[in-house]
């Protein structure tokens, strides 16, 4: 996974235990630090000039600065299991972490201190959910991988609603990006062969 941290930086996690930081400039990468993890991370996600990093087995979050300094952890009390496979994130403009659960079916937002706010479920998410993105303070778009679809989510009300389907060339989305400068969605699919489909978003 790989996450924009501030403007000429990133961040992307690794098979190897470890969250490579990225310089960007120019319009080339830069190998930076390498942040040595807790196990094997799966979501990377940026928390102001932070990083927040996902783990799935057992399920828990940490925030953790650019020198490896953790500085926040969550991790499910047991009973109350928030969470049994968090792995895709993103994070909103206002600053909220928004963590997809493709076993419970559900996504999660956080501050950036961990605190759970609120979950969302729905019937839509059962698919399961996979990749997610914030296209602003107020609304969410996630990956529906088996039903070939992208969700739009109103994190004001709850309500889901499918955008795009089969019919508009989706087949096994599982990640995706936003741009808002040219208001453009870059979807990856995982079908007979990977691909990326770029959608504009109005």
């Amino acid at each position: 996974m790989l996450c924009r941290i501030r403007r000429e930086h990133a961040a992307v996690t690794t098979s190897c235990k470890t969250v490579q930081l990225l310089e960007v400039r120019g319009g080339r990468l830069t190998a930076s630090t390498v942040l040595g993890v807790n196990g094997n991370c799966w979501g990377v996600t940026s928390s102001g000039d932070n990083v927040v990093v996902s783990y799935c087995s057992p399920p828990w979050l940490e925030v953790m600065t650019t020198d490896g300094r953790v500085l926040h952890q969550f991790q499910d009390p047991g009973s109350a299991q928030t969470f049994k496979f968090s792995d895709f994130m993103t994070t909103s403009r206002d600053g909220f972490i928004f963590v997809a659960d493709w076993a419970l079916n559900t996504i999660t937002k956080l501050d950036s201190s961990l605190k759970v706010l609120q979950t969302f479920s729905d019937p839509q998410l059962s698919d399961p959910p996979r990749g997610i993105t914030s296209v602003s303070e107020d609304q969410l778009l996630v990956c529906s991988y088996s039903k070939n679809s992208l969700l739009h989510v109103n994190v004001n009300s709850g309500k889901m609603t499918t955008i795009l389907g089969k019919e508009d060339g989706l087949v096994r989305p599982n990640s995706l990006a936003y741009c808002p400068q040219q208001r453009k969605l870059f979807v990856c699919t995982s079908y007979t062969t990977d691909s990326i489909q770029v959608y504009q978003w109005e």
